[in-house]
């Protein structure tokens, strides 16, 4: 049987911290699993076979979503600037230097989830 919701909270024996300001990350074990479904599975399509095993390597994923906060800070340390997200409406994250960031829109508070972001910027983030 599976762990509970709250067992699973408690678990935290594969969390770690780069630095102060990092986020908590989780180490997640390689592993393998089959992908795909049966040729004789009720409703699949023609894209979701042959199945297959699949083996995936060891990496970490951010426990919580990454914040404006954080990818401000981001900026402002790097002078990384993203691409606008929507040229029509003027949205783009301004990384002007100097130490300065700013979301798009009107100030939306620190702690919500970064937005307006592509897979480049992401990967800056990582990196």
């Amino acid at each position: 049987m599976g762990m509970t919701s709250a067992s699973a909270a408690e678990d935290t024996s594969r969390e770690f911290q780069e630095c102060a300001e990092c986020p908590v990350m989780v180490g997640i074990p390689a592993g393998s699993f089959i992908m795909g479904s049966t040729e004789h599975e009720r409703g699949r399509f023609d894209n979701e076979g042959p199945q297959h095993k699949v083996a995936v390597a060891a990496f970490a994923l951010g426990k919580t979503t990454v914040t404006i906060e954080q990818y401000a800070t981001f900026l402002r340390q790097t002078g990384y600037q993203p691409e606008p997200c929507d040229r029509y409406h003027g949205l783009y994250w301004d990384s002007r230097g100097h130490g300065l960031a700013f979301p798009p829109g009107i100030s939306p508070p620190p702690l919500w989830p970064a937005y307006c972001l592509n897979w480049n910027d992401a990967r800056a983030y990582v990196a």
